[in-house]
């Protein structure tokens, strides 16, 4: 791996920018975070103040220098099968209205010490888990990026499968200075995806970023996750 570990905010931006340097290490670890903190089965999707606190304690317990906010995708995908496709409605639909909330705490609080990559699914896995049309899917997406993008993240992830990825969504991260990189079948080159953040066998090339195409399993021994971050690093 390359070296020059990010250690804040600053650098993770730089590093995802240019593409190059880092690794910047950034498994999705909601559930996770959730079974470390002891919480209760279904109170991280309904209250943000405990969400953000314990996605906080991970981000202490494992020294990350940038933290993923939500769980890959489902919760937006929960809440269009909830609220149907009018984004308005969307947005204040839990459990992704308590992922933004959880976001906007955990930005106040983190401020320059890690940066904040924010996951949602691809139009093309939001348009079948949600059960809409691929139009109706990048139009939410798009409106998700731009309310999200009002709280400053640095980044945004998106997985899952898109047959053509449409730059629109690039091009709004971008607005908001915040990169969109893949992980699914056009993953973004340079990203490296490690389920459970286990390396690869044989690792390809140097990454900027690695990552995980979803949640670590919530009962992965934290133990294994730092084994997993010091190899990315």
């Amino acid at each position: 791996m390359a070296s020059g570990t990010p250690s804040n905010r600053a650098e993770v931006r730089r590093v995802l920018a240019e593409g190059a340097g880092g690794p910047v290490v950034a498994p999705m670890l909601e559930r996770h975070a959730a079974r470390l903190e002891q919480l209760p089965p279904g109170r991280p999707a309904r209250d943000p103040e405990a969400l953000a606190r314990a996605l906080r304690a991970a981000q202490q317990l494992y020294g990350l220098a940038a933290l993923t906010v939500g769980d890959g995708g489902d919760a937006l995908s929960l809440a269009v099968r909830t609220a149907g496709p009018e984004s308005r409605a969307v947005l204040v639909t839990p459990p992704f209205s308590v992922e933004i909330d959880a976001m906007c705490r955990l930005r106040m609080v983190l401020s320059a010490k890690a940066a904040l990559i924010v996951t949602l699914p691809a139009p093309g896995r939001l348009a079948r888990d949600a059960d809409v049309a691929p139009d109706v899917a990048s139009r939410v997406l798009c409106d998700v990026i731009r309310a999200v993008g009002e709280h400053e993240p640095d980044a945004f992830i998106l997985t899952g499968h898109d047959e053509e990825p449409d730059p629109v969504h690039d091009a709004l991260g971008s607005f908001y200075g915040a990169g969109v990189f893949r992980v699914g079948s056009r993953t973004t080159p340079g990203v490296g995806v490690w389920a459970d953040l286990e390396p690869p066998a044989e690792p390809l090339g140097d990454a900027f970023l690695i990552t995980t195409p979803g949640e670590i399993r919530s009962d992965v021994d934290p133990a294994t996750v730092r084994v997993g971050l010091a190899a990315g690093h």
